[in-house]
């Protein structure tokens, strides 16, 4: 039986999130040999999933908006399709924040069964009080739910939602990590994710990386040779490290060498390629 999985997708304005997002959908929603389709729902805040936008992105699944009373019999469908459910009321009007988080509450409460794709809850859901929102998507296990976050900084996540994040895209940073690196368990994974997002995007600005924080380990499309360069700039950043490390093998240029060599070889223990 699958376990259900909550992954963050982040990343500042026009790196390519939901390009990214869109093919990992119609990936979700085609059968495999080893894989079943599921169904999908997105929470379209910012009414991004609409035909026009979904071809642009390269895709061929399209998202009709589903109405919030006909939620309970998608969750119980059987048949797999792409709907998305919009932050509006009756009106057409758009939803304030206490009403945006209650209907992500009425959601949360009566999907299951697929996908949940919540997008940009920078703008309604992380910094505010709702803790048993967070505490709903934090235990998704029960509704047989795998949850797609997307945000623009990971710096507000609380500690229980960090927890409960197996995997994290991520893309270039508005944020350093230091500013969130308390609510981390594994800092260091992500100071060299960054370091390698950050070399990476001078080239490619859509560039981005997967970080598994269970396994601590990191994927994506680069090379073992780049992932040894992020890792050295990181340890650029901590001489302190190199100082304390090159005690082992003595004074001078060599030893230092030495130290940095044997610390570059333990960091790649990050390396998931």
């Amino acid at each position: 039986m699958r376990e259900p999985i909550m992954i963050l997708a982040s990343g500042v304005k026009r790196v390519g999130k939901t390009y990214q997002t869109c093919h990992e959908i119609q990936d979700y929603i085609t059968p495999k040999p080893n894989q079943e389709a599921r169904k999908v729902l997105i929470y379209d805040v910012n009414r991004e999933y609409n035909d026009e936008q979904i071809r642009e992105n390269g895709c061929t699944w399209s998202a009709k908006v589903l109405d919030l009373k006909d939620l309970p019999a998608f969750a119980n469908q059987k048949r797999v399709e792409v709907r998305r459910i919009l932050a509006i009321d009756e009106f057409g009007q758009r939803l304030g924040t206490p009403k945006m988080v209650e209907r992500l509450n009425h959601i949360l409460q009566n999907y299951r069964g697929g996908m949940l794709l919540l997008e940009d809850i920078n703008k309604y859901l992380v910094g505010t009080s709702s803790v048993d929102i967070v505490g709903m998507m934090a235990t998704n296990a029960h509704a047989d739910l795998d949850i797609y976050i997307h945000l623009q900084s990971l710096s507000k996540l609380t500690t229980t939602m960090w927890q409960n994040s197996a995997v994290v895209r991520f893309h270039k940073q508005i944020d350093r990590v230091k500013r969130y690196e308390d609510r981390l368990s594994n800092p260091e994974l992500f100071f060299v994710a960054q370091k390698l997002v950050d070399m990476e995007c001078i080239k490619n600005k859509r560039f981005f990386v997967y970080i598994y924080t269970e396994e601590n380990i990191i994927k994506g499309k680069f090379s073992k040779k780049t992932f040894q360069l992020a890792c050295y700039s990181y340890l650029l950043d901590n001489q302190k490290t190199i100082s304390a490390t090159q005690q082992r093998f003595g004074g001078g240029i060599k030893s230092r060498n030495k130290a940095i060599t044997y610390l570059i070889n333990d960091l790649m223990k990050y390396y998931g390629n």
